[in-house]
């Protein structure tokens, strides 16, 4: 949802695509000194692979037992396909 709700801002001319990629990925790696949120050579990658066109229904992809959100009842754009973490696949989808 996170990733869903940044690009919506992206769309809405709000947010660069190139600072909401850096504020998920490797602004937070920066604020806790870690070495991540960069693709390298000879490092494994942690990575997501997304459909920008995609929709996201969290109407049906509601997983908290919490309702009090705004989002509850959403369709955001963006979908995600594909998680990579250390290297190893950790989410794929149908």
């Amino acid at each position: 949802m996170l990733l869903s709700l940044v690009l919506q801002l992206v769309s809405e001319g709000k947010l660069e695509l190139s600072r909401a990629l850096d504020a998920v990925t490797a602004a937070p790696a920066r604020c806790l000194g870690i070495q991540a949120g960069q693709l390298e050579t000879g490092r494994p990658a942690s990575l997501c692979v997304l459909d920008p066109a995609g929709v996201k229904d969290l109407r049906e992809d509601w997983l908290s037992a919490g309702n009090n959100s705004p989002w509850r009842h959403a369709q955001l754009k963006g979908s995600v396909k594909l998680t990579v973490c250390q290297g190893k696949v950790s989410w794929l989808s149908d």
